[in-house]
């Protein structure tokens, strides 16, 4: 989830990304915005579309809603808010998690500052924030202030993520990106991030004076009258009308995330990045600020050259049937034969999302689901698209899986080094042994088996063996969550270091041991 080591090179992407963008644009500008077909056809083909891909066994319930303009045309609920039929039905303001669609607040959040003046796009991240540090002192000097929501940092996906996990808080992830080795050259190609996002949330707070939430409330959430939508989880799980998170399993049954889950905790500390909790009829207020190029009810909240700001595209993603994609800050812009758009989709342990704009069409649809795992909200998405211009329909797979926690590379070395290698007793792997980000793994003997402590939260769990020096361990109460481990001994047979690959953005996964 690349380029050379200089600023010119970085600069020169980003400039070429926007004239692009902008010559779609204003080609398709030039052509007239396309002439729909029957709008209530197109939302009564899309509602049968939804219903057919839809199967409550795999995610219990959805919301979804259509902007037109300013006008909300389409907004409903299916299903119930858990698998457990008695939590009752969604509707259009059942609240979900919206996952990383959080990002394209926190970009609007910085462009509010950016038209305050008291920040420049362009800005070296470090004049403003001194403490800003990358693992490459030249890329730490060249950040500017749009790298840190571009994705195009030369970090591995998803680094530093599982550190929330264990326990760790913002200032302690943030310290953390300067531990990060690059896989990429700086601004070469794209790898999604969400750590460089708190350092943008750090930027907002010190130049609003306000906690990052704080801001949001003041300058989006209210003058949006976006009244149902939270940051909180005791707000979120006070109101009745919120969806429970499900997580699917291997035997293809969903297991139900408790209100109390020890992890839940992640999202707080990710708030900037993926802690928005909201409502489809709140959601369509954000969709028609954006089709409002920053203007809503009459008021001005961003202006219309920031909003085009944010989206243009910044770094090459991919290409699929149905067009290009690039990332841009917070939002992804698509190609596609019929018109350009641009759209972000979210994903926290149990719910999935996604918020779609087609500007040329004056329309939005924004999609929350409360499973992860699955594709619905991309499926309605690219649907939507094709029934507005009577498009050839592309297949979409809505049902498929996804790990909030990807594994990342390396596994098959340390398997392969692993089983090379001769048996280590378990009385020798015991003793503590320590990461420069991820902290501290403590393994005790437990019986005739052994324990692996993670983090300051002690994430305590079982080691079962399934190799020589190969080991599986069970996340507590996290159903179907496992991380593989390797220990490695020197040649007088003496433990020196445990590796945990799916965290192996720093130190390559490695904890050293400090002490039996």
């Amino acid at each position: 989830m690349h380029w050379e080591s200089t600023t010119i090179g970085g600069r020169i992407f980003a400039v070429a990304s926007a004239i692009l963008a902008t010559l779609v644009a204003l080609t398709a500008a030039a052509s007239g915005p396309p002439a729909p077909g029957d709008l209530d056809q197109i939302l009564r083909d899309l509602e049968s579309y939804a219903q057919t891909i839809w199967d409550p066994a795999k995610v219990p319930g959805m919301a979804y809603a259509v902007v037109k303009g300013s006008d909300t045309v389409y907004a409903r609920g299916f299903g119930t808010k858990s698998q457990d039929l008695s939590s009752g039905p969604v509707d259009e303001h059942t609240l979900f998690e919206i996952g990383s669609c959080t990002k394209a607040f926190n970009a609007a959040m910085v462009g509010t500052v950016v038209d305050e003046g008291k920040v420049a796009w362009s800005d070296k991240v470090r004049d403003h924030l001194p403490d800003f540090k990358m693992y490459d002192p030249w890329v730490t000097k060249e950040f500017l202030v749009e790298d840190l929501m571009a994705q195009r940092s030369g970090m591995p996906g998803y680094a530093t993520d599982m550190m929330c996990v264990i326990g760790f808080g913002k200032a302690d992830i943030m310290r953390a990106t300067r531990l990060v080795e690059p896989v990429t050259s700086f601004r070469s190609s794209f790898a999604y991030q969400n750590n460089l996002h708190l350092w943008a949330a750090e930027l907002v707070e010190k130049k609003t004076g306000l906690v990052w939430e704080e801001a949001v409330r003041q300058r989006l959430l209210e003058p949006l009258g976006m009244s149902e939508s939270t940051f909180d989880f005791a707000t979120y799980d006070s109101n009745p009308n919120h969806a429970l998170g499900h997580v699917p399993q291997s035997d293809g049954s969903l297991w139900t995330i408790p209100p109390d889950w020890p992890y839940r905790g992640w999202v707080a500390v990710y708030a900037p990045t993926g802690g928005l909790c909201s409502s489809v009829s709140d959601m369509t207020k954000w969709i028609a600020l954006q089709l409002g190029n920053g203007s809503y009810g009459g008021q001005l909240i961003l202006k219309p050259e920031t909003v085009q700001t944010i989206r243009a595209p910044r770094i090459y993603m991919g290409t699929v049937p149905t067009g290009v994609a690039s990332y841009a800050m917070g939002w992804v812009f698509q190609s596609s034969p019929q018109t350009p758009w641009y759209w972000h989709n979210g994903e926290t342990i149990g719910m999935h999302a996604i918020v779609a704009i087609y500007p040329e069409c004056n329309l939005g649809l924004v999609v929350l689901t409360n499973a992860s795992g699955n594709k619905i909200p991309e499926c309605l998405a690219q649907r939507l698209l094709e029934l507005y211009f009577g498009a050839e329909p592309q297949a979409c797979a809505a049902k498929g899986t996804a790990d909030f926690f990807p594994t990342r590379s390396g596994v098959c070395e340390a398997a392969k080094a692993s089983e090379t290698a001769a048996a280590i007793p378990l009385n020798k792997l015991v003793g503590t042994y320590a990461n420069p980000a991820y902290g501290k793994v403590i393994i005790k003997k437990e019986g005739s088996g052994v324990t692996m402590s993670l983090g300051p939260a002690k994430r305590l769990g079982a080691l079962s063996a399934l190799g020589a020096n190969q080991f599986s361990f069970q996340w507590p109460d996290w159903p179907g969550r496992r991380t593989t481990v390797f220990f490695k001994a020197d040649a007088t047979g003496n433990v020196t270091k445990l590796t945990i690959p799916d965290i192996s953005d720093v130190r390559g996964g490695d904890f050293k041991k400090t002490n039996p």
